[in-house]
Order: structure tokens, then C-alpha cells, then sequence
């Protein structure tokens, strides 16, 4: 009870931390209506994970914060321009994005609060780092891989532009 009652209170004393990031991540795009795409997040999820990093801000160090503010625009880029699975961006890359925004960043934020502040910045073991340490890295790693990710997107969406450009180039008249 007592930890359910820390957390209540971190999520009221963590309301406004997100307001350097208040944009929402897109939900769904569309090129003018050509090419309509499906959304990579659903509003739901978006809107969970607003509320996950609200409340979790002033449990995190300006280090931890600023990668997932990173993340977020990040994952913001990915949802702007994703477009159809193909041999570039596929379902697994598609479902890496959402898991990302649904559970592996949400879990670990979790597991992290779930150490006591005041062991939070010291090795629990000589051969360990630390638990924000742990965290940090965690993060940076899946803020690399979504990285990854988003460039698998710009990459399909140049090969539509390389096909355009040689199904122009087989009408030229010879």
C-alpha cells in the first residue's frame, strides 16, 4: 500500500514534467490521401504512455530524461512516416515500434522505480552498475534500435521513389 501510495504521489508531482515535449506523437498519416496509411500507435497506447512518463519524471535523473525525450521524438519521426510493411520495414520492425510504446519502455521505468531512491545511484554489487545506470542503458539501447527502425522506414520510402524513377525512365522514347 505504502508503494501505491509513493507512486500516486509521484504521478500528482510529475504532471507537468513533459512540458519541453507537448506535441502527441502522431497517431496516423497520410500523404493527401495517396498511399493512406495505417497508424503505427493507436491513441490509447499514446496516451498510456504520456501518462507513464508524467508520472515517472521526477523519479528520473536529467540524464534518464533526456533520452526519453529522445525516444519519444523518435518514436514521433516513426509514426509521422511509416508506411506500409515491406522488405525494409517489416512486421517485425512494425511491432518493435508498438511494444516499444506499449511495454519495454513502460517495464522498465517500472522495475526501476521499484528500487528504493536511495539505492537508486549505487551498485547493488561490485560487478553491477547501478540500478539508474541499468536503466540509462536500457533506454539508449531501445532508443537505438528505434532508430534503426525509423531508418528502414526513410529507406522503403525511397525505393518507392527509385521505382518511380525507372517506370519514368521505360517511357522515355528512344
Amino acid at each position: 500500500l505504502l508503494g501505491v501510495a509513493a507512486l500516486g504521489l509521484v504521478m500528482l508531482g510529475a504532471l507537468g514534467w513533459f512540458k519541453g515535449v507537448k506535441r502527441p506523437l502522431p497517431v496516423a498519416a497520410s500523404r493527401g490521401g495517396v498511399g493512406a496509411r495505417a497508424p503505427l500507435f493507436d491513441k490509447k497506447t499514446l496516451s498510456t504512455f504520456d501518462e507513464v512518463l508524467q508520472t515517472t519524471a521526477s523519479e528520473l535523473s536529467p540524464a534518464v530524461h533526456a533520452v526519453l525525450r529522445r525516444i519519444k521524438a523518435a518514436l514521433a519521426q516513426a509514426a509521422q512516416h511509416a508506411g506500409p510493411v515491406d522488405e525494409h520495414f517489416t512486421q517485425d520492425d512494425r511491432m518493435f515500434l508498438v511494444e516499444c510504446l506499449r511495454r519495454y519502455i513502460p517495464d522498465s521505468l517500472e522495475a526501476y522505480l521499484r528500487v528504493p531512491p536511495e539505492q537508486r545511484s549505487h551498485a547493488l554489487s561490485p560487478q553491477e552498475p547501478s540500478p539508474e545506470d541499468t536503466l540509462a542503458q536500457q533506454l539508449m539501447m531501445l532508443q537505438d534500435e528505434i532508430e534503426k527502425r525509423s531508418k528502414k522506414i526513410g529507406r522503403s520510402a525511397a525505393e518507392d521513389l527509385l521505382k518511380q524513377q525507372r517506370f519514368l525512365e521505360s517511357k522515355k522514347t528512344r
